[in-house]
């Protein structure tokens, strides 16, 4: 059934002692691996830019009406109106349309947990904390695991779909002379919803859970259920999409009558595709900002990768002051914001590292940086005044 159920759990001093030192290990193997995200990312942004830069440079724009063997092995840019020869089929469903892909989408009714915590600290060091479980049934796409619920035997979902998503892709796909794989087909965009029909609803079935139910059609998407009125845990519900025939640019190594992807003398790989007629000029240019936006997500996520890892290994300090809890907070802050300069100026530090041999002149901009952050640090740290201290000798 639906509602909220409340826990409320305490920790001792000791026991949330013994917890933060056991998270010290995860803090050091997460402050560890931030270096190596952080140091392979930028080793990962330089070789791609590089492959994209040597890319632009060679890529030669082909005819699609013929395959002209003197481009074997070259970089092409392709483009033109990409075709299917045969349909895509889902035969369970009974779907047969033409198009160069069709998607089946799954959802079943489920329960979902949500949780909320308040924590409160007590004198002594002690922690009490109230968590507040809300159950409510929602139509999902990937299976819920019900077994670690907090009230497991009252919310059930299924082991597993009965039918199952799916994605075909067309065989026989052409852009003029050129056959096209599925490799190019799947980073098409411009997928359409297809309406479900009579056509497609299927004989009665077993679910997974050995209950009888019936497919019907509702609002263009098939339902596996024993009534539309109040969907059930465990009922699906089915739509479709298609990816249409219509224009797009690819980018790749001539390969006979196909293209894959190319291997550049940077040590990376080009194989570019978009949806609609692009010249390879803009392409290159896409690739390129993709590549910027990707360096940069990895960038923050190397960061805070380090400055959870920090915190971690510092939680013990906090941990031990809080036996008076004003004072455990004013610990936890003043740690909280050493971690993040520490973890700033050793971002720094590994980035401008990792580029000073592709980009010297960035890097040492990078290392100022770094520099300064740490140097502020240690001047408000250590020369900070102390009350009741005079500085005069």
């Amino acid at each position: 059934m639906a509602g909220t159920h409340t826990v409320k759990t305490s920790q001792t001093w000791t026991q949330r002692l013994s917890g933060a030192m056991g998270g010290v290990i995860l803090g050091i193997l997460l402050f560890v691996g931030s270096f190596f995200v952080l140091f392979l990312n930028e080793g990962r942004s330089v070789k791609t830019y590089r492959s994209l830069q040597e890319g632009a440079g060679e890529v030669a724009s082909v005819q699609v009406a013929r395959v002209d063997p003197i481009n074997e092995n070259r970089l092409v840019h392709l483009a033109g109106e990409l075709t299917a020869a045969s349909p895509v089929e889902d035969s369970f469903f009974n779907v047969e349309e033409d198009g160069l892909g069709l998607r089946r989408k799954v959802e079943m009714f489920q329960w979902l947990e949500e949780s909320s915590s308040e924590t409160r600290e007590r004198l002594g060091g002690g922690e009490e904390t109230i968590t507040s479980y809300t159950y409510r049934a929602t139509w999902s796409p990937a299976l819920i695991d019900s077994s670690r619920f907090q009230q497991a035997a009252e919310h059930q979902n299924p082991a597993g779909f009965s039918v199952e998503s799916r994605e075909v892709l067309s065989r026989d796909a052409r852009l003029g002379a050129y056959e096209m794989p599925e490799s190019v087909l799947s980073q098409l965009e411009g997928w359409e919803r297809l309406g479900a029909t009579e056509e497609h609803v299927p004989e009665r079935v077993i679910t997974a859970d050995e209950s009888p139910r019936q497919w019907t059609l509702q609002d263009e998407r098939l339902y596996l259920s024993r009534g539309l009125e109040e969907p059930e845990i465990g009922d699906l519900r089915v739509r479709f999409e298609l990816l249409p025939e219509g224009d797009a640019s690819v980018i790749g190594k001539q390969n006979g009558n196909t293209v894959d992807r190319y291997q550049t003398r940077a040590g990376g790989s080009v194989f570019l595709v978009q949806s609609g007629i692009q010249d390879a000029e803009e392409m290159f240019q896409l690739a390129q900002a993709s590549n910027r936006t990707l360096t940069w997500l990895l960038r923050a996520a190397g960061f805070l990768l380090m400055f959870m890892g920090m915190n971690l290994i510092a939680k013990p300090v906090e941990v031990a002051a809080s036996v008076v809890p004003f004072v455990g907070r004013i610990v936890g802050f003043g740690t909280g914001l050493a971690s993040l300069a520490i973890a700033g100026a050793l971002s720094m530090l590994t980035i401008g590292i990792a580029w000073l041999t592709y980009r010297p002149v960035l890097a040492i901009l990078l290392l100022v940086g770094a520099g300064l952050v740490l140097a502020l640090g240690f001047k408000l740290g250590i020369h900070k005044k102390i009350p009741g201290r005079s500085d005069k000798p």
